[in-house]
């Protein structure tokens, strides 16, 4: 085989790959680098190395730039998992009839609706309405800001000029208090409407707090906006101790970056050892030690019983086997719950989360929805 063959198609459902080999897997259908074959591209099919896009083939992250990025900043891959995407400006359809788009959500689900819109139709209105006050960025991302392995630009999906260049109009620091499917619009806090002809419910969920006494107290706090890192970091000060309640993947990153910060964290873990859905014993033995080697001090079978305080600010965690652990803050970090209030509210079909089909519509035709 030709060591100069760059272009492999997948057998099974047709993806065509660039590169000196195969992919490890189909990343539209998995199929295994064996069903991949050499294929030859028409000089009129085939993707100019000049194209300024790169497709992440571990998690489908688009990168914008003349090469492709040291590090996925979503999964972390290298720049060889990344191959050239067609320019976006090739995929528009102008045939495409506009429509009015609200997306309700800012985070990477409502920035990736506006995306696909505007890349098949040109003419259509967007609008998205966020009810956090800064641009759209990585959620996944906090955690490294918290820990100071990145700044506040390191965290943003795109720059702000992004938004008014592609004619999305982005409503920040807005809160959505009615839907009305029936009228199609949306009704924010100040009385603004938005009528629409296609609704995209992208708003994320929010973190689970346990009903414990004293979750209320000063110097507690839940982990999952930008604004929640940036007010922990404003309490964390070398030595400050710290009890990180859940041991989770977020309570796992969480605790870690506080003792890269300095902070004298304590990690409570409800169950018998670490992640106990996800490892065994042995494996979260290793997982215990790492954060061991990173000051993390683990606390496990520790099932709070209330958080207490003195002048309003919290002192100690309070354990149901008796035990007393000081500290000067708390984060927690419990998992979190989807916000389905709105969809609830305009008579839309939920669960555990808003119903959809397979095309994310939901139970209105003109409503879609994605986490």
């Amino acid at each position: 085989m030709s060591e100069e063959q760059t272009t492999w198609r997948c057998t099974v459902c047709g993806y065509v790959h660039r590169g000196l080999a195969p992919p490890e897997f189909c990343p539209i259908c998995g199929a295994a680098a064996a069903d991949f074959e050499p294929y030859e591209e028409s000089s009129a099919g085939r993707i100019e190395p000049s194209s300024k896009r790169w497709g992440c083939l571990n998690c489908g992250y688009v990168h914008e730039g003349d090469r492709p990025p040291e590090m996925c900043p979503i999964c972390g891959a290298g720049p060889e998992r990344f191959e050239h995407l067609p320019d976006s400006t090739g995929a528009q359809n102008e045939s495409t009839i506009p429509i009015k788009a609200v997306i309700v959500g800012g985070g990477i689900a409502g920035v990736s609706a506006a995306e696909a819109i505007r890349e098949v139709s040109e003419k259509s209105s967007i609008t998205m309405v966020s009810h956090e006050p800064r641009p759209p960025y990585y959620r996944l991302n906090l955690t490294r800001y918290l820990a100071g392995e990145i700044d506040e630009s390191g965290l943003m999906i795109h720059e702000p000029s992004w938004y008014e260049e592609n004619r999305i109009e982005l409503l920040t620091d807005r809160r959505i208090v009615d839907l009305s499917i029936d009228s199609q619009f949306v009704e924010l806090a100040d009385g603004k409407i938005l009528h629409y002809d296609k609704l995209i419910l992208a708003m994320g969920s929010h973190p689970f707090v346990p009903p414990i006494p004293g979750t209320d107290l000063e110097g507690v706090f839940t982990m999952r906006t930008a604004e929640n890192a940036d007010a922990i970091l404003e309490r964390v000060a070398s030595g400050v101790a710290c009890v990180c309640i859940g041991g989770g993947i977020l309570g796992l990153e969480t605790a870690g970056a506080l003792a890269k910060r300095g902070a004298d964290v304590t990690l409570l873990e409800s169950h018998e050892w670490l992640m106990p859905r996800q490892l065994n014993e042995n494996a979260a033995d290793l997982l215990e030690s790492h954060l061991e080697r990173l000051g993390v001090k683990l606390r496990k079978a520790a099932r709070t019983a209330e958080l207490a305080g003195s002048d309003g600010m919290v002192c100690e965690v309070v354990l149901k086997d008796g035990n007393r652990i000081p500290c000067g803050m708390v984060v927690i970090c419990a998992g979190v719950r989807p916000n389905t209030y709105l969809a609830r509210k305009a008579g839309l079909e939920v669960d555990r989360g808003v119903v959809v089909d397979n095309h994310l519509i939901t139970s209105d035709p003109d409503v879609l929805a994605a986490w």
